[in-house]
C-alpha cells in the first residue's frame, strides 16, 4: 500500500483529469455533439435526438426482415422515433375513445376500436379484428404452450402484405360499412381528426 505522500500526485493527476473531464463534456454538449444520459426521469422532456424506445431493441426487431441485412445508427434512430411518433398518436386517440365512456384509463378495448374507427389506422385491421377476445389476448396465462409453439411455426408476413396500391381517387362520397359508426359529412379525412355523431 501506498503512503499518502505517495498518493498525493496520482490524486492530483486524477482531480486534473475528472476536471478535464466535465469540461470536455460540456463543450461537447454545448455543441451537440453527446447525447446526455438516458437516465431521465420520465417528467423531464426528451430532446429531439433521444429516444424512449431502446435502439438495439429495434435493431434486433428490423433485422428480423430477412431483406434487412444492416442498420445504420441513423436509420434505427428514425425508426425509433417514427415508432414513438405513431404510439404516441395512437394512444392519444385510443385515450379520446376512452373519454367518449367516461374513463381516464385506456383499455384493449379502446385500442381496438381506434384501430377499428379511425382510417389512418386501417392497416392494422388485420391484427385487431373487431370480435377478438382482448382479455385472453392481453393475459400472459391465457395462452398455453401449444399456441406459442404454434405461433412460432406460423411464417411471419413480410412487410411488403401490408402496402397495397391505393384505388384511384373518386370525388363520390364513401360510403361506411354497416358496423362502422356514421361519420360528420363536413370531416376532412386528412387531417387525423375523426368526429363521430
Amino acid at each position: 500500500n501506498l503512503s499518502e505522500e505517495e498518493k498525493k500526485p496520482y490524486e492530483a493527476t486524477a482531480a486534473e483529469d475528472k476536471e478535464r473531464y466535465q469540461r470536455e463534456v460540456a463543450e461537447q454538449l454545448a455543441a451537440g455533439h453527446v447525447q446526455p444520459s438516458a437516465s431521465k426521469k420520465h417528467s423531464e422532456e426528451l430532446l429531439p435526438h433521444e429516444t424512449v424506445i431502446p435502439l438495439s431493441r429495434v435493431k434486433r426487431t428490423c433485422k428480423l426482415d430477412p431483406e434487412v441485412k444492416n442498420m445504420t445508427k441513423e436509420a434505427t434512430a428514425m425508426v425509433a422515433k417514427a415508432t414513438e411518433h405513431f404510439l404516441a398518436h395512437m394512444a392519444e386517440q385510443s385515450y379520446k375513445i376512452s373519454a367518449l365512456s367516461g374513463r381516464r384509463t385506456v383499455k384493449p378495448e379502446d385500442i381496438r376500436d381506434c384501430v377499428g374507427r379511425l382510417p389512418q389506422f386501417e392497416w392494422l385491421r388485420d391484427d385487431f379484428p373487431s370480435d377478438m377476445d382482448v382479455g385472453s389476448t392481453y393475459s400472459s396465462t391465457a395462452r398455453s404452450s401449444t399456441d406459442s409453439q404454434q405461433q412460432q411455426t406460423e411464417p411471419s408476413r413480410s412487410i411488403e402484405t401490408y402496402f397495397t396500391a391505393a384505388p384511384p381517387a373518386t370525388h363520390e362520397k364513401a360510403v361506411a360499412p354497416a358496423s362502422a359508426p356514421p361519420v360528420d359529412e363536413r370531416m376532412d379525412l386528412g387531417a387525423g381528426e375523426v368526429v363521430f355523431g
